[in-house]
């Protein structure tokens, strides 16, 4: 959270919307952690409505919202219906496939800065697009790592490769301590399952979806 509020200059004057479920790992970092580190306000729905989040967006000019990929859809489309630009400054989206062509769209209705961000319950931010990215980088990749975190590929063919992640947002290891041996490297990089490709301005991520 620290380093996202870092990242795009958050403050007090930031109210964030928060539709994900607050027990989701989303929600929580996002909706929970966020508002009292900004001193901020909170704006969250007990069941998502695109229209009505839209409508409270407005009314209650919320600023920033981290959510997945349905949530930028619904916005986008209820925003496209009542012919309007949007409240929110920022809205990064990530926690399942991001279509480039989304990314493309919600910006031109919504006139907010819209950019993909990767990362996993195990390890939350890894990656983002940066405010003032060229359009191109917000919407065709997943930016650039956050803070002191590092990476590398696994099993790399014509540059496609397992993104393996170690960084203070890493989780320490599962539960049942089974799983563990094979989601870490002997060196403590986690293999998040996700093959990737690597540039020097930006990392696109291809979630495993099966």
């Amino acid at each position: 959270v620290r380093s996202i509020i870092a990242l795009f200059g958050l403050g007090a004057d930031d109210a964030v919307f928060a539709p994900s479920p607050l027990t989701h790992i989303t929600g929580y970092l996002f909706g929970v952690l966020m508002p009292p580190m900004l001193g901020s306000a909170a704006l969250c729905l007990a069941l998502w409505a695109a229209a009505k989040g839209a409508t409270l967006v407005e009314e209650n000019g919320c600023r920033f919202i981290m959510a997945a990929t349905p949530f930028l859809q619904g916005l986008a489309d209820a925003y496209d219906r009542c012919g309007t630009k949007s409240a929110l400054k920022t809205f990064l989206c990530g926690g399942a496939d991001v279509p480039p062509a989304l990314i493309r769209r919600a910006r031109e209705i919504m006139g907010t800065e819209v950019s993909r961000i990767y990362g996993s319950s195990e390890f939350p931010t890894f990656c983002t697009g940066r405010p003032g990215d060229d359009l191109a980088i917000a919407a065709d990749t997943d930016g650039m790592s956050i803070g002191p975190v590092s990476c590398r590929l696994d099993d790399v063919g014509d540059g496609l490769g397992e993104l393996l992640v170690k960084g203070p947002d890493l989780f320490v290891g599962y539960s049942d301590p089974v799983l563990n041996r094979d989601a870490f490297t002997a060196d403590g990089y986690f293999r998040t399952g996700d093959l990737a490709r690597i540039a020097p301005y930006a990392v696109n991520v291809q979630i495993k979806t099966e």
